[in-house]
Formats: C-alpha cells, structure tokens, sequence
C-alpha cells in the first residue's frame, strides 16, 4: 500500500507473484457464491409458505360458507382457524428463514476464518477498500507489514490520509527522495491505474510483492506478500548463474546445449562473440550447418559415433567461417542429457576458439614438411644430444641416415670426435660443451668417410634449456668436402700465378673503374720502389715519373676510357739518390658477368738494366772506344745527312 516506487518495478517476478492472487480472488467468489445459496434456500421454504397463506386466505374471504359447510364448522370458526393458520404459516416461516440464515452465515463465517488463516498462514497481508478508498478491514499480516501507521490501520480510515500518515514515519529507502506531495501523486496515480502488481523495495532491505484488484464497483482488495528470501534467493541464484558463466569461459570460451536432435537451444554469449553471428543466427542449428563447416573425416566419423551411441564425446575440432568471413577453428565437448525417465533430450558441453592453436600447429606441419625435403635435398646433417650428451637424435641425407644411425645413436659426443677417424680441436670444442655455449662452423675432418673417401666438415650447435634446465645440444653439420677441394684447387691455381708472375714480372697492380690503383702485389725481387700509400688511390698519372711510351698521356687515357688492353707503357723515374730508373707496364679491362667495366689488372716490371744495357750496346756502336769520339761510321752517317 505505502511503498510506492518511483517507478514501476515489474518483470518475471510480478507474472508470477500474480498467481496467489487469483486463487484467493477465486476463494472469495466461492464464498459469495455460498452466501447466495443460504438465502436461496429461504427464500424458497418463504414462498411455499405465503402460497399456502394466500390460499388460506383466498378461501376465508371468498369461499367461507362452503369450506364451513364442508368442515361442518359455523362461518366464524372457520375464520378464527384460517387466522390462525396464517399467524402458524408466518412464525414457520420466520423461523425457517432464521435457521437457514444461520447456518448460511456459519458456512460463511467458516470460509472465511478458513481464508484468513490460510492468507495468515502465507503472510499474505490483505485489506478491503470501498468505493471511496476507505478502509473496511484489515487482516494482521497487512497491520504487520506497516509497524509505523498499525494504529491508524482501523475501518474507515482514508487512504490518502493513510499516506500522509506514513510518509514522516516512512524509511529514507521508501521514500527514495521525493516530496510528500511527489509521493502521494505516485501512489494515488498507480492506484487509479486498476489492477497492478508489482515488485517494490521496502525498508531494511525487503522486498514487497504488491497486488491492488478494483471491483466493478470501485471496491479495492490489496494483496502484500513479503518476498525477499524468495528475492534473495533469485539472486543469488543469478550470481552463481553469473559465476558459472565466468568459470566456464574461464576453462574454457563458452558452454551450449542441444536438443535431441541435434540443434543448438542455449549457449553463452561468448560464443556469439567468437562466431561473429548474432543469436538468431546460431539457435537451431546443428555443427555441421555452421558456415564453412569442415572437419577431418576421421575426427568428424568418431565423433558421429559417440552421438549415435548417446556416449560424452572428447574435444572434436572443426573448422567454420566467422560473420567476417574470417576462418574459425572450434572445438566442443559434450555428455549426454537423460531425464527422469531415462530418454535422451541433448547434449551439453563447452566450447573453445582453437585457432591460434591450430594455426600454430599447422605452421609447425609445414615446418616438419620443409625441414624434411631440406634434409632430403641438402647436405647437412640435424643431430641433438640428450643432457648428458648422448646423440639422441641424427636426421640427414636418405643414403646416410642409417649408417650415421647406427654410428651415433646413443653414443657420447666425446666418443666420436676421439676416434682415430676424426680430426678435430676437441680441447676448443669440448670447452663449449663444458659451459653450455653455442658455437658456429667448427671444421672437422674424417680421414674416411661414409663412401670411404676423405671428407671435410663443419659443425654449429647451441644449448636446450627446458625451464631453465639444460637438455642437451643441437646443431647441423655441413658437408665442405667439395668446397675444401675447390679451395685446394684455387690455392694451387694462385700459387701457379704467383710463380709465373715473378718470372714474368715484378709486380701485380688493379684498378677501380675510375682508373684508381686499389691493389699493388710486389714479387720477390722487391723491383718497385714506390710505397704503397704513394700509389693507393692515385691514377698513373699522378704517380712520380716521365712517360716515355706512348708518347703522351692523352693517348694512354683513351686507352683507357675505350676500355681496351695497353701494352708496354714505359716511365722513367729519378730516385732521391739521383738515380734513374724504367718501369714498364700492360694491363688488362676487367668486366663482370653482366658485360659492366669493373677496371682493370695487369703486371709491371723494373727494366731499367735493360735499358741501360741497350744505351752501352748502341755506346760502343757509335764511339771509339780509345778515343771517345764518334767512329768513322758515326762520321760517316753525319756527314752525309
């Protein structure tokens, strides 16, 4: 009555608060339905009686004579008896009518205690209002739901005064604020509103259901039921509800359930979150009419199975299409739901979005796929050891794998690199494997190997560490035999140039492509006699010296810028001792595989014994030797120029 909300308070809970309501409306009409029979009944017996009165009365006025004669009685005597009929038919009917209204009003009276103790017995507090909102009665249970106006809760009363009464008296909680004027708008506004029920807070954290019904007359019979551990209970059921749904995406992303058939009736909303569709979308429909549902054929034949045979099935995954269009990967597990009977109505379980997971493991597929034709199309060999470094693993070309296997498995690293087959710095690299180090391209050589030939190789590994405890070592050995052999043969090759060169000339020289020296290899004579930073860097013809040959250095730069091959290109250079001395020099353009000018290469030779032994010869063939004047030869040729 007095705990107005400011708002309407209905839900779930005022639908189902409003069934008492009806049962006891119901009752009630019942006992009106009672209350009309008693009456009924009298006045029935009354009619029965006045009819046999009027007919008494009928002959007493307009048939005496006959009735007299008939009864052998004079006029009056009938009409004395007739009276006294009369007055005998009034008090039989009189008191018909009295023990039927008793019993009627004590049928009645017994209903009614009846609905008093049964309302009492609920705590359902109930009050009768008359068409101008007055009180008529009140049971206990409503006086006790309102301590602070109990008092004034007495027939006739007002409602409005009532609230007035009750708003100074009323908990801060009821009155949520308001005015008085506020709070007896709202309460006079929802009772003119007819039949409402509703759920209202009370004071000291109590929960009211409240159910006003007007009659047809303007009467009001007011229902208050105290429901807060039924409130109370609700929710605390919707906490662990709530609970539940955080554990399950906890362990797992969401739960669901299905029907017999196979169709999705309920589930939590994380999996509305992880398809991308909304809930319309998903309700009724079985895994396989997911979009993009696919499924390994064994996985998804396994699982059919367990569902056919009604058994709780292990995570089954199957890949779908989110509302993206993005792909999903999911995995479900599910038990069986029986009811009381036995018959089988669904299936619940959880669900998980696998698709990092899966991603993963793909990826690691496809790296065991190409990790494996590597193996099969390289040279190298993948080993681990265990922690006590024992080969644990060897993984290497098809042809070698079981003899390597047989060689290595289960064996000590130290084993190996100690055999007399094996060259190798085992004190370096045993160091390494004594701190837990990582190495790279440590050579080793067998002096024979798997095909019974000499072989070189090179070996890199690095530590495992599980959780920070050492597992063991892996690497991979590459097999360099060729290329230790192409290096031979360049060795060789180089040394053959080296010899050559020094019997050729005296020394080596390069260029870049903007005609620079970059390189200047002397031989063994030490014939040149420029240092290296006087010639690094520098062209030839900034380096000390006369050009003899060619006869300018314009003639040589074009030479050189055509990119063509020069040969015999003579200078001549005073020392700081004042001696002179010849050089000479040929070259060759350098380009790479695309045809690109990359510079040039070429030799140079110290010739100055040669020219001076060329100056003594044409000497002796021009001069006397006795008298140092030109020869008669000599004398002849000028004289006839």
């Amino acid at each position: 009555m007095m705990d107005t909300p400011p708002a309407t308070n209905s839900g779930p809970g005022a639908a189902s608060a409003a069934g008492p309501t009806r049962s006891l409306l119901s009752a009630l009409r019942s006992v009106a339905a009672r209350l009309s029979r008693g009456p009924s009944a009298a006045i029935v017996a009354l009619g029965a009686i006045l009819v046999a009165t009027l007919l008494v009365a009928l002959v007493r006025n307009f048939a005496p004579e006959p009735l007299a004669h008939a009864l052998g009685l004079r006029v009056d005597e009938v009409d004395r008896i007739a009276h006294g009929a009369l007055l005998v038919l009034l008090a039989i009917g009189l008191a018909a009518w009295g023990a039927v209204a008793a019993a009627a009003w004590k049928r009645t009276r017994g209903h009614v205690e009846r609905i008093d103790e049964a309302l009492s017995s609920m705590n359902v507090g109930l009050a009768v209002w008359d068409g101008d909102d007055r009180l008529i009665e009140c049971n206990e249970a409503f006086r006790a739901i309102y301590p602070e106006i109990r008092e004034h809760l007495v027939a006739g009363v007002g409602y409005e005064r009532l609230l007035r009464i009750y708003y100074p008296l009323a908990p801060a909680e009821v009155i949520g604020g308001r005015s008085e004027e506020q709070f007896v708008a709202d309460a006079m506004r929802r009772r003119r509103g007819g039949r409402v029920t509703e759920l209202v807070r009370h004071h000291k954290d109590r929960w009211l259901m409240m159910t006003d019904a007007r009659g047809a007359d303007g009467s009001i019979v007011s229902f208050r039921l105290d429901i807060s551990e039924q409130r109370l209970l609700d929710l605390e059921l919707r906490k662990r509800h709530k609970v539940m749904d955080d554990l399950a995406e906890l362990s797992y992303d969401w739960y669901w359930r299905q029907d017999a058939d196979g169709r999705l009736v309920e589930f939590s909303p994380t999996m509305e979150q992880r398809l991308g569709y909304p809930r319309q979308t998903l309700l009724g429909r079985k895994d396989a009419e997911l979009p993009g549902f696919q499924a390994d054929p064994g996985e998804l034949a396994a699982y059919r199975q367990c569902v056919e045979a009604r058994q709780p099935f292990p995570w089954f995954r199957f890949r779908a299409t989110r509302g993206d269009g993005t792909p999903v990967w999911v995995a479900v597990t599910g038990k069986p739901i029986f009811d009381e009977t036995g018959t089988f109505i669904g299936y619940y379980g959880a669900g998980r979005d696998v698709t990092d997971s899966e991603a993963t493991i793909i990826a690691l597929r496809h790296s065991e796929e190409r990790f494996r034709a590597l193996t099969k199309l390289a040279t190298e060999w993948y080993w681990e050891t265990d922690e006590a470094l024992r080969f644990a693993l060897v993984k290497g070309p098809p042809e070698l794998v079981e003899p390597l296997q047989d060689t290595l498995l289960g064996k000590p690293v130290g084993d190996f690199v100690n055999h007399p087959n094996v060259d190798v710095d085992w004190p370096a690299l045993s160091r390494h494997f004594e701190r837990r180090e990582a190495f790279r391209r440590v050579p080793f050589r067998l002096k024979r190997d798997m095909r019974g030939r000499p072989g070189y190789f090179e070996v890199s590994a690095e530590p495992m560490f599980d959780g920070g405890t050492f597992a063991g070592f892996r690497g991979l050995v590459w097999d360099v035999t060729e290329r230790e052999a192409l290096i031979a043969q360049l060795t060789d090759s180089e040394a053959r140039f080296r010899a050559l060169t020094e019997l050729s000339s005296d020394w080596f020289w390069e260029m870049d492509t903007s005609l620079r020296f970059t390189s200047i290899r002397r031989g063994a004579h030490g014939a040149f006699d420029l240092a290296d930073d006087e010639v690094i860097g520098k062209q030839r013809w900034e380096l000390p010296g006369e050009l003899i040959q060619p006869a300018t250095w314009e003639e040589h730069r074009a030479t050189l810028e055509a990119h063509k091959p020069f040969r015999d290109l003579m200078l001549r250079h005073m020392k700081a001792d004042g001696s002179v001395v010849y050089h000479i020099s040929s070259g060759d353009p350098i380009f790479d595989d695309k045809g690109e000018f990359r510079g040039y290469r070429g030799v140079g030779k110290n010739i100055t014994e040669q020219v001076r032994a060329q100056e003594r010869i044409e000497r002796l063939a021009t001069v006397d030797p006795l008298t140092q004047l030109p020869n008669r030869q000599t004398f002849d040729e000028r004289a006839g120029r």
